[in-house]
């Protein structure tokens, strides 16, 4: 019924809207909206720079990065040699999937993304 919706339901409701109106031509389809709109633009820019990268990979460049999540990979630290041996291709060709596609400075992003949501709102898992 009407007015039994709570804040969560109505900060949801804005956040979807912001996301229609503020996609940045297609680039990005998520937007944070906490209860401190001062760290808002802080995570949104994150969020931002991270889904921009993300739009301009490859189908190689997607389909490496799933393959580093199935292989429980979610930080840009990591054993490179043993993922290209992993999934059968040399580390100089890991290294140019990488490289070009800066899924390494995009797992960083998210990595902060993480540390600040932690920083103001405790652990979020």
């Amino acid at each position: 019924s009407i007015g039994a919706d709570g804040d969560v339901f109505w900060h949801a409701r804005d956040a979807i809207d912001r996301v229609h109106k503020n996609n940045w031509n297609g680039k990005s389809h998520v937007l944070f909206r906490g209860p401190d709109n001062r760290t808002d633009n802080i995570l949104n820019s994150l969020l931002l720079a991270g889904e921009t990268l993300k739009s301009e990979w490859t189908d190689l460049q997607q389909q490496t990065f799933a393959q580093m999540l199935d292989a429980g990979i979610y930080t840009s630290d990591f054993k490179q040699n043993d993922f290209a041996d992993a999934i059968g291709i040399t580390n100089s060709s890991l290294s140019k999937r990488l490289n070009l596609g800066n899924i390494k400075v995009y797992l960083q992003l998210r990595e902060t993304l993480s540390e600040v949501l932690e920083s103001y709102y405790g652990n979020i898992e």
